[in-house]
């Protein structure tokens, strides 16, 4: 009996063992493609433009855990909008059709320097985000208009954001249209409902009767929260055609993103339309 026990653990620790050598070689060369894919965008970086970020290049750590990158900086975009990051986390194993978790723990401000939106400061937001199923390998045009053609969106399977007495939640798509502009479709539940049209009214130059229109009609359609007894009501918050909307209200308009490798008939052609 005690042989066959002997016998019995050594096939378990050997399985054992065998298991941890596999996950560890999976985790380390998962780690090394993330680490190349880092790479390849910070090598693209000066080619990209309306994209600006200055900051350390993240590394990936995490082992034996998920994997993890962080980052920490300031990420400038359109280029009139500036995203002062603390810290930035992603976990997970970033591999096709799998689920990444983003975190900033402490926040971020947002620093406006057109003149279509002021500043503020977002307080904690978290989004768990699963991956296409033929996401683009790199930044690139080419890469990017394959995953376009594929109608392989991001699946945002839940986001968190709070600002002070404001909370936003929801899921979503996020993807790219056929100019291959960010399309990111959210329908949210929000808290603090007269907080956030203050918000709006302090920080951007929406229409003050439009804000008084949109606050009157959420109100009839708002919800009363039983646990809480505050209102709340659902809408959608957009990205598209380059613009930032909550519901029909559009709060913000974007600079068109230029990938690396946009053939210079495309530009000639899109100069001409403005």
């Amino acid at each position: 009996m005690k042989k066959f026990l002997k016998v019995v653990g050594g096939i378990i620790l050997g399985a054992a063992l065998l298991v941890s050598a596999i996950y560890s070689a999976m985790w380390f060369l998962v780690a090394k493609n993330v680490r190349a894919h880092i790479d390849a965008f910070w090598a693209n970086l000066p080619q990209m433009e309306n994209v600006v970020i200055v900051g350390e290049k993240p590394k990936v750590t995490g082992f034996p855990g998920p994997p993890q990158v962080k980052f920490s900086g300031v990420v400038t975009v359109d280029p009139g909008i500036a995203f002062n990051i603390p810290e930035l986390q992603i976990i997970g194993f970033p591999l096709s059709g799998l689920t990444l978790y983003f975190e900033l723990p402490h926040g971020m401000d947002v620093s406006m320097i057109s003149g279509e939106m002021k500043g503020m400061h977002v307080d904690f937001a978290a989004a768990n985000i699963s991956l296409p199923q033929y996401p683009p390998l790199q930044a690139s045009y080419s890469e990017i208009k394959e995953w376009q053609t594929l109608e392989d969106p991001m699946i945002v399977n839940g986001f968190d954001a709070r600002m002070g007495d404001i909370r936003i939640q929801g899921r979503g798509i996020l993807g790219v249209d056929e100019d291959l502009q960010p399309d990111l479709r959210l329908e949210s539940r929000v808290d603090g409902m007269n907080a956030l049209f203050d918000r709006l009214a302090e920080n951007t130059k929406v229409d003050p009767r439009g804000l008084e229109t949109a606050k009157g009609f959420l109100k009839m359609v708002s919800k009363v929260d039983p646990a809480t007894n505050l209102p709340y009501f659902e809408t959608g918050f957009y990205i598209q055609h380059r613009g930032l909307f909550i519901g029909p209200m559009r709060l913000y308009n974007f600079e068109e993103i230029i990938w690396p490798g946009t053939p210079k008939e495309n530009l000639l052609s899109r100069k001409r339309l403005r």
